[in-house]
């Protein structure tokens, strides 16, 4: 199939369920068609959304409403990449509905502009814009300090996972993951070489199976946890593994994860987003050379 050419930069995809979505009018003033093409929103029907932003010929409302309104968020993403494969911007932004929350510190508008940034100057494929590993996604054990670890998460529905993840030409192994070392909250920036590392039917195949899957469900987390293998990414990615003492670690806290207090959690500066585009505008290469980035150049 001939796919169609599309040479804007980036799109946004998020849910609307609760939040006002404060950001979605400020990023699409910053940044003209060419840079950011679309927001696509996936309206559950639960919260109001401002009439501006439903207006703004920039943005596309798809339904998620009805028995869909708490299926995995994951199902809408699935969703529209199925949607646009043929026809997809260089990049997709993959963001929930909130504008920082306990596993984002920075803004989105400012997240925003710092992909813009960072892609303008190296054709990255990934970038989680999460801010922090926490420490159940790097142990083994089914449990460390009360909190599931994620690999025994992942082992739980390898089964179903297993099928979900294998694409043409790569089946995944009978065994799962031993440990997932990724940062938490499954936002990513990704390039469209990796999603088309996965056909059309694949993507559908995805999409539907996640819309059975409830938030807060062990497949809802480990689906959190598959969400950069999804993308291409090895269980262990290598840039977190290499810049593991560069990124802040964070210990599991039932508490204090619901009480989504992002002062104690999140470090300005230390995620991967930063570190990459710190490296990029300010040449720091005395710890980090430009060859870490090796990994991340296009297909």
């Amino acid at each position: 199939m001939q796919l169609l050419r599309n040479d804007s930069l980036l799109a946004v995809v998020s849910v609307h369920f609760r939040s006002a979505l404060p950001w979605v009018l400020p990023i699409l003033r910053d940044h003209p068609s060419s840079v950011l093409s679309r927001v696509y929103i996936y309206e559950c029907g639960v919260g109001l959304l401002d009439n501006a932003i439903k207006a703004h010929p920039r943005v596309t409302l798809l339904d998620k409403g009805g028995a869909l309104a708490t299926a995995d968020h994951f199902s809408s993403w699935f969703d529209l990449i199925n949607r646009l494969y043929d026809n997809l911007p260089r990049y997709l932004l993959f963001l929930h509905e909130h504008d920082i929350g306990y596993h984002r510190h920075i803004p989105t508008r400012a997240l925003v502009q710092k992909c813009v940034a960072l892609i303008r100057w190296v054709p990255v494929q990934f970038v989680n814009v999460g801010d922090a590993v926490v420490n159940t996604w790097l142990k083994a054990t089914p449990r460390v300090g009360g909190c599931r670890t994620m690999a025994s998460r992942i082992a739980i529905e390898w089964h179903q996972l297993r099928h979900l993840l294998s694409r043409e030409g790569f089946t995944e192994t009978a065994t799962p993951p031993q440990v997932v070392y990724e940062l938490f909250g499954a936002e990513a920036l990704v390039h469209r070489c990796r999603i088309r590392q996965r056909t059309r039917d694949a993507w559908q195949k995805l999409a539907n199976a996640s819309r059975a899957v409830v938030l807060h469900s062990n497949m809802n987390y480990a689906l959190e946890g598959s969400f950069h293998h999804v993308m291409g990414e090895p269980w262990a990615r290598p840039f977190v593994v290499t810049n593991r003492r560069r990124i802040k670690h964070t210990t599991c806290d039932k508490r204090r994860i619901k009480a989504k207090k992002p002062d104690r959690l999140m470090w300005d500066g230390m995620s991967e987003l930063s570190l990459r585009t710190n490296l990029l505008m300010f040449r720091n290469t005395t710890d980090m050379p430009i060859k870490t980035l090796a990994d991340t150049m296009l297909c």
